[in-house]
């Protein structure tokens, strides 16, 4: 029979066996939190455009998920800030659009769309492309002090479009939905030809055709 001080301290010995084995198990049962950027955990959010691509005049929207619910959400770019809510998913779409100026031809307009909650920012950019137009003369051999037609396309949709003979304004027409536009014109009496330039009022673009005067 043990006498009583030894049981107790093999007792304590066998005791710390017991936790130091229990060690790992109680280790391997505690979960590890990740946190984001910003040391908040939980928020992972993400947004995306309609469309990464757009011409001038044309607008885009956008859409966002794994923001906190019901946080607001701005979003920043070249033409201000403007706010949207969240909603019970931590999620958005539409309601904010951006109409992309023509001032904006060929630039690449950055904007960064930041929860006030999750505060982890996303940084988008868009590319903003141009118009490129192109005339077609009805002929390019004519007669001078004859009448004539030239059409155009690829212009801005509905915008007004200038027609010009060696620089001096010759008649308007305004662009089709598509970018078509038609004129009827007469050419110069005298000189060898000239050269037909239609230029668009909004976009700014242009395109030219020389045109050649027949022997008469």
């Amino acid at each position: 029979m043990l006498k009583r001080p030894l049981q107790k301290i093999l007792a304590l010995s066998l005791g710390g066996l017991l936790l130091m084995g229990a060690a790992p198990f109680l280790a391997n049962a505690q979960t590890t939190e990740t946190t984001n950027a910003y040391g908040l955990r939980g928020y992972y959010p993400t947004a995306a455009p309609s469309a990464w691509y757009l011409l001038p005049n044309q607008f885009v929207t956008f859409s966002g998920k794994g923001f906190a619910p019901f946080e607001t959400v701005t979003i920043s770019g070249p033409q201000g800030s403007v706010n949207i809510k969240a909603n019970q998913n931590g999620a958005f779409t539409g309601g904010v659009r951006y109409l992309a100026p023509y001032s904006a031809a060929n630039t690449k307009p950055s904007f960064t769309v930041a929860g006030s909650i999750s505060q982890s920012p996303v940084s988008l950019t868009l590319s903003v492309g141009t118009f490129y137009p192109v005339l077609n003369p009805a002929a390019y051999y004519v007669y001078p002090g004859s009448t004539m037609t030239a059409t155009a396309k690829n212009f801005a949709p509905t915008e007004p479009v200038w027609l010009y003979s060696d620089g001096v304004f010759v008649g308007s027409s305004v662009a089709t939905k598509t970018g078509a536009v038609t004129w009827q014109f007469t050419t110069p009496k005298g000189g060898a030809g000239f050269t037909l330039t239609a230029e668009g009022q909004w976009s700014g673009t242009q395109s030219s055709r020389v045109i050649t005067f027949a022997l008469q």
